[in-house]
Protein backbone atom coordinates (compact mmCIF):
# COMPACT_ATOMS: atom_id res chain seq x y z
CA UNK A 1 0.00 0.00 0.00
CA UNK A 2 1.67 3.31 -1.08
CA UNK A 3 0.57 6.38 1.66
CA UNK A 4 1.30 10.02 1.27
CA UNK A 5 0.27 11.64 4.18
CA UNK A 6 2.12 15.21 4.13
CA UNK A 7 0.66 17.03 0.35
CA UNK A 8 0.44 20.50 -0.08
CA UNK A 9 -1.45 22.05 -3.05
CA UNK A 10 -1.52 25.73 -4.49
CA UNK A 11 -4.85 25.89 -4.41
CA UNK A 12 -5.17 26.85 -0.65
CA UNK A 13 -1.59 26.86 0.59
CA UNK A 14 1.98 26.94 -0.79
CA UNK A 15 2.12 23.59 -3.03
CA UNK A 16 3.31 23.78 -6.48
CA UNK A 17 -0.23 21.93 -8.10
CA UNK A 18 -3.37 22.50 -8.12
CA UNK A 19 -5.65 20.62 -5.86
CA UNK A 20 -6.94 18.24 -9.01
CA UNK A 21 -3.50 18.18 -10.29
CA UNK A 22 -2.73 16.56 -6.87
CA UNK A 23 -4.83 14.14 -7.26
CA UNK A 24 -3.99 13.68 -10.84
CA UNK A 25 -0.50 12.78 -9.96
CA UNK A 26 -1.12 10.48 -6.99
CA UNK A 27 -3.50 8.41 -9.41
CA UNK A 28 -0.17 8.03 -11.58
CA UNK A 29 2.02 6.96 -8.53
CA UNK A 30 -0.74 4.47 -7.43
CA UNK A 31 -1.07 5.98 -4.16
CA UNK A 32 -3.76 3.87 -1.89
CA UNK A 33 -4.08 6.44 0.80
CA UNK A 34 -3.18 10.27 1.43
CA UNK A 35 -4.04 13.51 3.06
CA UNK A 36 -3.68 17.46 2.31
CA UNK A 37 -2.59 18.59 5.14
CA UNK A 38 -2.52 22.55 3.60
CA UNK A 39 -0.49 25.00 6.17
CA UNK A 40 -3.66 26.04 8.66
CA UNK A 41 -6.07 25.62 6.24
CA UNK A 42 -8.91 23.43 5.81
CA UNK A 43 -10.59 25.28 2.69
CA UNK A 44 -9.85 22.05 0.50
CA UNK A 45 -11.06 19.43 2.32
CA UNK A 46 -14.65 19.31 0.99
CA UNK A 47 -13.19 18.97 -2.63
CA UNK A 48 -10.49 16.68 -1.85
CA UNK A 49 -12.86 14.36 -0.55
CA UNK A 50 -15.28 14.00 -3.38
CA UNK A 51 -11.78 14.28 -5.60
CA UNK A 52 -10.80 11.13 -3.61
CA UNK A 53 -14.17 9.61 -4.51
CA UNK A 54 -13.28 10.26 -8.13
CA UNK A 55 -10.27 8.69 -8.25
CA UNK A 56 -10.72 5.81 -6.18
CA UNK A 57 -7.93 6.57 -3.81
CA UNK A 58 -8.68 6.58 0.56
CA UNK A 59 -8.68 9.73 1.86
CA UNK A 60 -8.02 11.05 5.79
CA UNK A 61 -8.94 14.98 6.58
CA UNK A 62 -5.28 16.71 7.51
CA UNK A 63 -4.25 19.86 8.05
CA UNK A 64 -0.27 21.72 9.08
CA UNK A 65 -0.67 24.02 11.82
CA UNK A 66 2.10 26.13 12.84
CA UNK A 67 2.36 27.81 15.89
CA UNK A 68 4.95 29.99 16.52
CA UNK A 69 5.78 31.61 20.64
CA UNK A 70 8.47 33.09 22.20
CA UNK A 71 9.67 33.17 25.85
CA UNK A 72 10.01 36.71 27.25
CA UNK A 73 13.81 37.61 26.64
CA UNK A 74 14.48 34.51 24.61
CA UNK A 75 14.31 33.57 20.65
CA UNK A 76 11.07 32.59 19.36
CA UNK A 77 10.46 28.88 18.35
CA UNK A 78 8.21 27.82 15.50
CA UNK A 79 6.61 24.02 15.22
CA UNK A 80 5.20 22.32 12.81
CA UNK A 81 2.27 19.87 13.61
CA UNK A 82 0.19 17.58 11.60
CA UNK A 83 -3.53 16.87 12.27
CA UNK A 84 -5.26 14.04 10.57
CA UNK A 85 -9.54 13.19 10.85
Amino acid sequence: MKIDLHIHTKTCSDGNLSIEEVFQEAKGRNIDLMSITDHDSIDCQERAMALAKEYGIFYITGVELNVTFQYPGSKSVSLDFLGYQ
